[in-house]
């Protein structure tokens, strides 16, 4: 397996800022403050900087998430008996709920790794609401990415960085009862909750004026 390898010199707070530039998608987001001694001059309230670092650091998620991704296929391709192993022999698949990692397999994984590259997309040009279950599921992984880079390489982020880019990002939509143990009884606030619990609808959109890529339909 080859690896994304990084220097220290990308994840230092200039470079991180100047790279966040580039997620163009999120321009218009608010800044998330509470930033502690990461070297960027910041007011209180946070301020265009303290976002910039955090996408610099989402840049970089995303970079090694679809690295990772095209891994995660690959074992697919070199074992076929790795479906019954989800959880613990793959590297962004085993990110999703728990509860289903029975039924991902290589077909799956290929459109999912199209759901996440859409959000890359979003995330570099124009943010659109997220059109299916299965991109707000590629969201999520994404955000843990960053957060697993943050704490490799020490970056001191904003401390609701996460929030707020949750708060943005899924227009009210709560992933949390799709990891809550089968037998739980998860409260199901939004219109798409009884939706997303249906494994065979994370690829249909979530209304009609959100669309996916063909791949995706299929």
């Amino acid at each position: 397996m080859e690896d994304v390898h990084f220097s220290s010199s990308p994840f230092s707070v200039p470079s991180l800022v100047e790279t966040g530039r580039r997620l163009a998608g999120l321009s218009s987001l608010p800044a998330p403050v509470g930033v502690v001694g990461h070297g960027v001059e910041a007011s209180a309230s946070g301020g265009p900087q303290d976002l910039d670092l955090v996408k610099g650091v989402l840049w970089h998620a995303c970079m090694v998430t679809v690295d990772e991704l095209f891994e995660d296929l690959m074992s697919f391709t070199d074992d076929l008996s790795i479906q019954g192993r989800i959880q613990a022999e793959t590297l962004v698949l085993s990110e999703l709920p728990p509860r289903y990692a029975d039924k991902v397999n290589g077909f799956f994984a290929r459109k999912f790794l199209t759901a996440v590259v859409d959000v890359t997309n979003y995330l570099t040009h124009e943010w659109q609401p997220l059109p299916t279950i299965a991109h707000a599921l590629a969201l999520r992984v994404l955000l843990n990415k960053t957060e697993s880079l943050a704490e490799i390489f020490e970056v001191e982020m904003p401390t609701n960085w996460r929030t707020v880019l949750e708060d943005t990002l899924y227009d009210g939509l709560d992933l949390a009862p799709l990891y809550a143990p089968a037998t739980a009884g998860a409260a199901l606030s939004h219109p798409a909750a009884d939706t997303m619990m249906d494994f065979a609808t994370w690829f249909t959109p979530l209304s009609p004026e959100r669309h996916v890529t063909p791949f995706a339909a299929s």
